[in-house]
Order: C-alpha cells, then structure tokens, then sequence
C-alpha cells in the first residue's frame, strides 16, 4: 500500500547468510530464473478473503477506511455540498471574508438533538436555532412572500413603519435598548460560566470580564459587537474569536470552542427572550386588529376559488404560463447545483482520502465528548 502510495521502487535482496544448504541454493537458482522470466506472478492484494481478494481505491489512491463508512461519508458530503451552494451559504463557505468555527454551530445543533432533547423546550429550542440558522424567521417580509394577501401590507409592528426584513432587526430603533440588554446578560451569564471551568477561575472575575468584553465589546453600538451578533444571529462564530478564548484563558481549542458555545447560546436565549418574545406579541395583536385567523394563516390561497376579485381567464393562462416558466428556471437552477456538487464532491473525497480532512462546514457524525451546554438558567444556578 505505501509502495503504491509513494511510487517506491522497492527491491527484495535476499541474503546469503545460509550458503551451502542445498535447499536453499535450489531456492536462489529458481528465485533468479524466475526473475528472468515472462512468468510473473504479481501479489499487489491487500484484503483477502476466502472467496475474493481486492482492495478498494478511490481515484487511483487506497481507502483504507471502512467501506461502508466511506459510502456514508460521500452521501453525506454531497448533500452539505449542496447546501453550501445555496445563495445563503455560497460566501461563508467559499469565501475569505469571514472564517466560521463550524464546528460550533454543529456542537450546538448536536445536543439539541437525540438524547440531548429531553424536552419541548429544548425540542422548540432545536427549531428556532434552524430557522435562526437558516435566517427564516416568520419576520414580515417572510410573511409577505407566504401568505401575500395577509401581510403585503404589514411594517415593523414597533411602530417604526419600516419593511420588517433580516436587517431590520438590527437597525430599529426600538429595539436598541433591548440589544444592550442581551449584551449585559450574555457578558453576565458567561462570567458564570466561565467561573464554573477550573482552569479559568483561577485567574480571577476581572479577568474573565476583560477578555469576554474584548469578544463582545461593551456597549450594542461598539464595533465589537455588531460584528459578533450579526453571525451570532445566524448560529454561527469567526474561528478569530475562539482563538482568542483559547490564548487568553491558556485553554485547550475544544475546551475554547465548548465556551463559545456556551457564549453563543446564552446570546441565542437572551434573544429570544428580549426581542423575539415581545415581537410575536405584537404581531398577534396586529393580526386580530386586521381580522387574520388561524384558519387564513394554515388555507392555501390556491383554494380561494369564489373570490369576486378573479382575473379573467385569459389573464390566468398568462399567469401560469409564467409560473411555467419559472418552474422551470428553478428546476434548471437545481440541475446546475447539482452539477457542481458532484464535482465539488469528488475533489473533497480525494482530500479526503489523501489526507483524511474535510472541510469545517460538513458535519462529522461521530461520538462528541460529553461536555457541559448550559441550555437553562437552572444550569447557571
């Protein structure tokens, strides 16, 4: 196997310690001849069995994995390539501006998860990281493109009378005080958590409050955390950052990543709680004002068939001729994808092979070392 992996020229030299033994010149004779020979019979075989002897290559390089394993690993990879060519995805995956310690976000995703999701209210907790993760929170204009009738004309329900999209969270004003609230908490709860690891108590609160601040800065408006919450928001955390855990407090990477974890769930709790809460609130609230039912949100507005306000039927050909037309450069969009999935996928399997790493934003499904996530307050206690 290494012969082939290296192209080493290797040359068997038997020794000559047993001269004068028949047996052994006979062999040594025949040996010579035999080398001599067309007559070659060439034992490249490394896994053997009783009735068929073979050994697995991938692109000319030995798997020396489990075979099953590794038919797991491509289906695996070529459905996190695909996800990672969706628009959402294409710059945090492929681009250089901002490097992502994935394998945070998939800490946190694993023990909300299995065994972990012991309750509804972790069960709630996995669905709303998803949608955070995914930045498809019901916000309005996620409303608008879902049910256009009922929420084409709704605006931020703080009364700002502004679109309520992604960014809008970040920019309104009301919600200003709420930020620096979560700041407070998330700074707070993590010195908590922070004094509860062995290795860092020592080192004093001051301390830990000092290099938490220069993570997440002191005030909502600093730099410092505007850069950490808008990829908080998303689950999601620069490697710099776990980095910097791992040189100030002298911890090892996975007892640093555990920590940011930790930071970035209590961001995530305090959130919800804060902003996200009282905005649903409002919004029922707005709903009842403007007379939407359950029974309008769950209707599909295909089946509204007796509605007065109906296109003629020339004007419905059009329509759907269109929605044709985009179906079918949604589908041509999906084909492309895939294309390049399955070349993307097979230049990660041959790194993979080669040298048996694979990139951050794939998932490993493998046993995590059981660490603590402190997914309540009770936790904290």
């Amino acid at each position: 196997m290494l012969i082939r992996e290296a192209s080493i020229n290797l040359k068997l030299v038997k020794i000559k310690g047993h001269s004068g033994i028949i047996g052994n010149d006979i062999a040594d004779k025949l040996a010579k001849k035999g080398q001599c020979g067309n007559n070659l019979f060439r034992n490249n075989v490394d896994f053997i069995n009783n009735i068929l002897s073979y050994f697995p290559v991938f692109i000319d390089k030995p798997i020396e994995v489990n075979i099953r394993r590794f038919i797991l690993k491509i289906l695996a990879t070529g459905e996190a390539t695909e996800w990672s060519l969706l628009k959402n995805n294409q710059e945090l995956c492929y681009g250089d501006v901002n490097q992502i310690d994935w394998k945070i976000t998939w800490l946190i995703f694993h023990y909300c998860k299995g065994f972990h999701c012991n309750s509804m209210r972790i069960n709630y907790l996995w669905t709303f990281i998803a949608k955070l993760f995914h930045k498809i929170l019901p916000l309005g204009s996620i409303l608008a493109i879902r049910k256009p009738k009922l929420y084409k004309e709704m605006k931020c329900i703080m009364k700002c009378n502004k679109k309520e999209n992604w960014n809008h969270l970040f920019e309104c004003q009301a919600y200003e005080v709420a930020w620096q609230k979560i700041l407070e908490i998330t700074t707070k709860e993590s010195i908590i958590i922070c004094l509860k690891q062995k290795q860092i108590k020592c080192q004093g609160e001051d301390f830990i409050r000092k290099v938490l601040q220069n993570i997440l800065g002191i005030t909502a408006k600093s730099e410092k955390f505007q850069k950490f919450q808008h990829l908080a928001l998303e689950v999601k955390v620069e490697t710099c950052l776990t980095i910097r855990l791992q040189k100030d407090f002298k911890i090892s990477l996975a007892e640093a990543q555990t920590l940011m974890a930790n930071i970035l769930i209590r961001f995530i709790l305090a959130f919800k709680e804060l902003i996200w809460k009282p905005r649903c609130e409002q919004v029922i609230l707005w709903e009842k004002r403007e007379g939407i039912s359950r029974t309008d949100k769950i209707t599909s507005e295909s089946k509204a068939k007796n509605n007065p306000n109906q296109l003629p039927e020339f004007k419905v050909k059009d329509n759907s001729k269109q929605l044709t037309n985009k179906a079918k450069d949604l589908q041509m969009g999906k084909v492309d994808r895939l294309q390049k999935t399955v070349s993307l996928v097979k230049k990660s399997m041959d790194t993979f092979v080669r040298k048996y790493i694979c990139e951050d934003w794939i998932p490993i499904k493998k046993k995590v070392d059981k660490i603590t996530l402190y997914m309540s307050k009770k936790l904290l206690d």
